[in-house]
């Protein structure tokens, strides 16, 4: 199939950005050896856009290849679309957080608050002695514990970094989500800044010199800087003597 016939959507492409590196070296690659036909690029049938192979797609078109293998995949929805597509590339990309942190948010924006509260909703009874307040509290604990331990399945990672991430994604800044987002910040290092955030630095609480109240000088001092002069404009003449005698 024509490569510049292929079409490409959402919400694959956020999820997949193509890396400008990676895509210089798979095009150069490319026009030596042509398009290899063991990596096809996987579209969705029902919509017609590509799910898995946007970097091969653009490498191709770079190189000016005009037929490229194609495979199409049915799928029952969006979800399991893109739940095939994660598969693909966490099996093949070197993971960064950035990446993670992008699918744990896509994964999690697609789970109804319903689901969630299935995946943890067959927890064990209430403890005994423990309050109604304490048993759901329990029971909230553990259904995001198992929520974040399904959301890791599909993305490849662990619960406590998708709790993380979570934490991430709910409450730090704009600025500390926009560094995990263009991987200047790891999840663990932005969970730690938002849990723990580092208070500003007042320019008005920076220690100020002490003024010290004057002290006059003493007689025994006053009286060596004189001595000190007087030595001074001693040897200052005594030199300019030897100079004009030599």
């Amino acid at each position: 199939m024509n490569p510049k016939k292929i079409k490409t959507g959402e919400p694959f492409e956020s999820l997949f950005p193509v890396d400008a590196h990676t895509l210089e070296a798979i095009a150069k690659d490319m026009e030596q050896h042509g398009y290899d036909d063991a990596h096809p690029i996987v579209m969705w049938d029902e919509k017609g856009i590509v799910i898995d192979g946007h970097t091969r797609l653009q490498a191709a078109i770079a190189a000016g290849i005009d037929d490229v293998l194609v495979i199409r995949n049915s799928f029952e929805d969006e979800d399991a679309a893109v739940e095939y597509a994660i598969h693909c590339q966490r099996d093949r990309r070197n993971l960064s957080d950035a990446d993670m942190y992008r699918w744990i948010a896509e994964v999690d924006k697609r789970k109804s608050k319903q689901e969630v509260a299935q995946e943890g909703g067959k927890a064990g009874g209430r403890g005994r002695g423990d309050s109604l307040a304490q048993d759901c509290a329990k029971q909230k604990e553990h259904g995001a514990h198992k929520s974040a331990a399904a959301t890791a399945a599909v993305v490849g990672t662990s619960a406590r970094k998708v709790e993380q991430a979570r934490t991430v994604l709910d409450k730090a800044t704009d600025e500390v989500k926009q560094a995990v987002e263009k991987g200047e910040m790891s999840i663990n290092q932005a969970y730690n800044e938002t849990v723990n955030p580092r208070e500003p630095r007042d320019p008005l609480d920076a220690p100020t010199e002490v003024e010290r109240p004057f002290q006059p000088e003493s007689a025994a001092l006053l009286q060596l800087k004189r001595d000190w002069r007087r030595a001074n404009k001693k040897d200052k003449k005594a030199f300019r003597e030897w100079i004009n005698e030599n």
